[in-house]
């Protein structure tokens, strides 16, 4: 590699100095970036400042990072559960539905041991899902089966039941029973 001269370099930066001031303002980053990775000054033994397209240098692995812009970008999509769920939106839960949701994954407690249920095998709370009011059809209103007043949660329904309240009692004196030691009848420290 050859060492510059002070006329050169002078020479150099006054031209860079006009190719910048020629160039529009809103030129972009990109092109810029492009444009100095296609030109590169090289100097042959001959001593003359010649233009190479060719010639990178070996040691600059940079890429131009292309900046999309935001009209570009991928649509955001709605969230839903999808068109095999009929565009379910997303769970806003609320205390009541979170309450709701424990229940139904604690129900094989509730059941007294007389009803099999599949394991729970959710680690969160669902994403999507949906709860309702049964609302009496057209043909049962002379019926009158269902109450005017607003039926009771799920949770308060199935904790006043007096199958399930008699078997949560049998249950809290088998877990007291199991901690009792000795003959004082010191609770033990649960570890």
């Amino acid at each position: 590699m050859t060492a510059f001269s002070d006329s050169d370099i002078d020479r150099l930066l006054n031209e860079a100095e006009i190719r910048l001031s020629t160039k529009p303002q809103n030129a972009t980053l990109h092109e810029t970036a492009r444009n100095a990775n296609n030109y590169t000054l090289s100097l042959p033994a001959s001593g003359h400042m010649t233009k190479s397209l060719n010639s990178k240098p070996k040691d600059c692995n940079l890429q131009p990072r292309i900046v999309r812009p935001q009209d570009l970008r991928l649509p955001q999509r709605a969230d839903t559960a999808g068109s095999d769920w009929f565009h379910m939106p997303k769970t806003n839960l609320t205390t009541e539905l979170k309450r709701d949701l424990q229940l139904i994954t604690m129900r094989q407690t509730l059941a007294a041991g007389k009803q099999h249920f599949r394991k729970n095998t959710l680690k969160a709370a669902l994403k999507y899902c949906q709860s309702g009011v049964l609302r009496d059809g057209k043909p049962d209103w002379l019926r009158g089966t269902r109450e005017k007043k607003q039926p009771p949660s799920l949770v308060g329904n199935a904790l006043h039941s007096d199958h399930v309240v008699q078997h949560l009692k049998k249950q809290y004196g088998r877990i007291q029973a199991t901690k009792v030691k000795g003959k004082n009848g010191k609770l033990r420290k649960s570890s």
